[in-house]
């Protein structure tokens, strides 16, 4: 519920800035990055990732630069990859694993960032012996692997 409510809140601040043309870039920082962090504390890492998208876009054609830098987004997206491997950063599996979802947030992380990620979903799924988490990590690895 945390979650929903900053997101209402950023809408909120939108919403009332963008008409009257008062959409500045540190009121936008300082409501987009509270209401972020809000969002990764609760791991509602996709729905981050569309606000930092959405303010970067609004800061991009108000000033011609982004409001967060690349680092904030490709943490995200890792965190993101991360979940849709049916992991968590703290090395807990649960859930299943979102094929499609999971080879998306990898490519369009560094290499070596993306396979620190896919490295670190394999050793809980090879150690309870989860065949159907195994053949589903290892076809995304070889789709991963044949673009490289």
């Amino acid at each position: 519920t945390d979650a929903l409510l900053g997101c209402i809140s950023y809408c909120q601040i939108v919403s009332q800035l963008e008409p009257m043309g008062l959409f500045s870039s540190s009121n936008q920082l300082v409501a987009t990055s509270e209401i972020s962090q809000m969002l990764g504390a609760n791991a509602a890492h996709s729905t981050c990732l569309r606000l930092l998208a959405h303010g970067n876009s609004i800061s991009m054609s108000l000033t011609g630069d982004y409001l967060f830098d690349y680092g904030i987004v490709a943490n995200i997206k890792a965190l993101s990859a991360e979940r849709s491997l049916g992991g968590t950063d703290a090395g807990f599996t649960y859930g299943n694993i979102d094929s499609l979802l999971s080879v998306s947030f990898l490519l369009h992380l560094p290499k070596e960032r993306a396979f620190k990620v896919y490295q670190a979903s394999l050793p809980s799924a090879i150690g309870n012996r989860d065949c159907a988490r195994i053949l589903a990590l290892a076809s995304i690895g070889s789709y991963l692997g044949m673009g490289s």
